[in-house]
């Protein structure tokens, strides 16, 4: 993966790159120290599903839930895209093969809204 720009608000990736960063945000929730901290990773990543499929439906968050997403933005996904090396990243345009629509949906949930250099 590399950043595009001075900004580096976007980033390229190949499918198997952005598939890795699903699985760095699986072992994060399975290696947290403790129960507390594996809960709020896990409800952060079901409340950025939720505001994804919402998204994806025309609907809008509720005020309860779009304020939980803003939290959940600062503390779990910012925090871990920068773990990642993604920085402030904004986007993710894909290379190469397509990739499937829950690995698209789980990018953007985590703050990486994806698309394709197709």
């Amino acid at each position: 993966m590399h950043s595009v720009g001075e900004t580096a608000t976007t980033w390229t990736a190949t499918g198997s790159e952005a598939a890795s960063l699903r699985s760095e945000f699986e072992r994060a929730i399975a290696d947290a120290p403790d129960a507390v901290r594996r809960r709020e990773l896990s409800d952060a990543l079901a409340l950025g599903m939720a505001r994804v499929r919402a998204e994806q439906d025309g609907k809008r968050l509720s005020e309860d839930l779009a304020a939980r997403h803003v939290v959940a933005e600062q503390m779990v996904f910012a925090p871990w895209r920068r773990s990642q090396g993604l920085g402030d990243a904004a986007t993710l345009v894909l290379t190469g093969a397509p990739i499937d629509d829950e690995l698209a949906t789980f990018l953007s949930a985590v703050g990486l809204p994806v698309t394709s250099d197709a």
